[in-house]
């Protein structure tokens, strides 16, 4: 019985990780596409 449980308690913390990355890489990617966007801005005013 526990190690089920245990086991379902794992694939949860598995899961929760992966979605916590994939939002992280996310917010990582978008960040980097703003950078980019700002900085394309800046060159154009000069």
């Amino acid at each position: 019985m526990s190690h089920i449980f245990t086991r379902k308690v794992d694939d949860a913390l598995k899961q929760a990780q992966a979605e916590v990355l994939a939002a992280c890489l996310k917010k990582l990617r978008e960040h980097e596409a703003f950078v980019e966007c700002r900085k394309q801005e800046h060159d154009g005013i000069r």
